[in-house]
């Protein structure tokens, strides 16, 4: 059985202007963030990653690159090979992106700071 485990809020930059829009997932300006998602986290898409980083991305407040991004995506897939995430809510504001995310999965192996725990 799958279980939420997180809540996960990334920004993105994605570059250039843009009139107020309203937020849905084909929103130009959002795409390369619902592609990432989709693409990436959802189905293990890695090659996909240099196309929709920009230079210059946020994610969980610090900057990073299609390595960095790369690197932590295959990293959960090896922790977490059922999980998924969910775009709840977008939020655009000139060029930049905002994004409620759910995940729900069970943790399988180790990610980074997040370790397996016996709960025997």
């Amino acid at each position: 059985m799958r279980r939420p485990t997180c809540l996960a809020i990334g920004v993105f930059l994605v570059g250039g202007q843009m009139a107020a829009q309203s937020p849905t997932k084909e929103s130009p300006i959002a795409k390369p963030l619902t592609r990432f998602v989709e693409e990436v986290w959802n189905h293990g898409e890695f090659s996909v990653i240099p196309q929709v980083i920009a230079p210059g991305a946020k994610f969980h407040y610090r900057t990073f690159t299609s390595s960095d991004a790369e690197a932590i995506a295959k990293s959960w897939w090896t922790a977490f090979a059922d999980f998924h995430f969910n775009i709840e809510e977008l939020l655009l504001d000139g060029d930049k992106v905002a994004a409620r995310l759910t995940f729900t999965g069970t943790q399988k192996g180790n990610s980074g700071d997040n370790q397996v725990v016996d709960g025997n």
